[in-house]
């Protein structure tokens, strides 16, 4: 999967590449830590790091490609946003399933 992540704070995207799906919905690009890392590489805080996570507050996943997200039951944005809080995701456009 390629995800799409969005930072809800300065309205910039970055594309990841070729991550399993399990790791977008809930594993470790399932929270801020790697998320952010993404849009700054020399961010290193949190749990990808090995500290504390920096929660679910700032970076969503807007949209995804890949062969694995073409199956039927590949997930939704909801899924791949789902510790996150439906009000965020309603207020930053995910549709809620």
């Amino acid at each position: 999967m390629n995800a799409c992540i969005l930072d809800t704070y300065s309205g910039e995207t970055a594309w990841t590449e070729d991550l399993d799906t399990d790791e977008v919905v809930d594993d470790s690009w399932a929270c801020d830590c790697l998320r952010a890392h993404l849009h700054n590489p020399r961010r290193t805080e949190g749990c990808a790091a090995g500290g504390d996570c920096l929660g679910f507050n700032r970076f969503l996943v807007v949209d995804f490609t890949g062969p694995d997200t073409e199956e039927e039951d590949s997930p939704t944005l909801h899924e791949c946003n789902t510790s996150y809080e439906d009000e965020f995701l309603f207020t930053n456009h995910i549709p809620l399933d």
